[in-house]
C-alpha cells in the first residue's frame, strides 16, 4: 500500500513520514526509510494525529520503509501517554523478518491498552482496522441513545 492508492481527507507528508486520514476513516502512517522513532518524533506524531483526527478516534495502519529504528525511551513514553493518542487500534504491517522482530519487541513491551495486531497481509490489516472502526461507531451510537 502506497499513499497514493487511496483518497485522503487530510494528509501530512514530510521527509520522514506520510500520515493521512483515508476516506474509509482509517489513518495510514508510512514511516519512510531511515525513520528514527525517538521522543521528538513521538511528540510530533501526537500533534499530527490530533490534527488529522480532530475530536474523533480512528484506527491506524502503520507501515515502514527500510532501516527503521527506535530508541528505548519511546516505550515508557508510550506507556504514559497512550491515552493521549486519538487511536482506536494499530495494525502493524511487516514486510520482512527484521520488521517482525522490531514490531514484536515493541508490542510486547508497551503493554498497550488499545488493540494492536501484526500483519504480513495489507488487506487483512485494513479489514481489521475497518472492523475496529465499525465497532467504535456502533458503540458511540448506542451511548447516544
Amino acid at each position: 500500500m502506497t499513499p497514493v492508492e487511496m483518497e485522503y481527507l487530510k494528509v501530512i507528508e514530510t521527509d520522514f513520514a506520510f500520515l493521512g486520514l483515508r476516506e474509509d476513516e482509517v489513518i495510514y502512517l508510512y514511516m519512510k526509510d531511515h525513520f528514527m522513532l525517538d521522543l521528538d518524533m513521538q511528540n510530533w506524531l501526537l500533534i499530527a494525529y490530533r490534527y488529522l483526527c480532530e475530536d474523533e478516534k480512528f484506527p491506524i495502519i502503520t507501515e515502514a520503509g527500510e532501516f527503521i529504528q527506535y530508541k528505548s525511551e519511546v516505550v515508557p513514553f508510550m506507556r504514559e501517554y497512550i491515552d493521549e493518542f486519538p487511536i482506536l487500534s494499530n495494525s502493524l504491517i511487516v514486510k520482512n523478518t527484521a520488521h517482525m522482530i522490531i514490531a514484536s519487541f515493541f508490542t510486547r513491551f508497551i503493554d498497550s491498552p488499545l488493540p494492536l495486531k501484526i500483519f504480513r497481509n495489507k488487506e487483512k490489516a485494513i479489514e481489521w482496522a475497518l472492523e475496529n472502526r465499525r465497532t467504535y461507531v456502533a458503540s458511540k451510537m448506542k451511548q447516544s441513545l
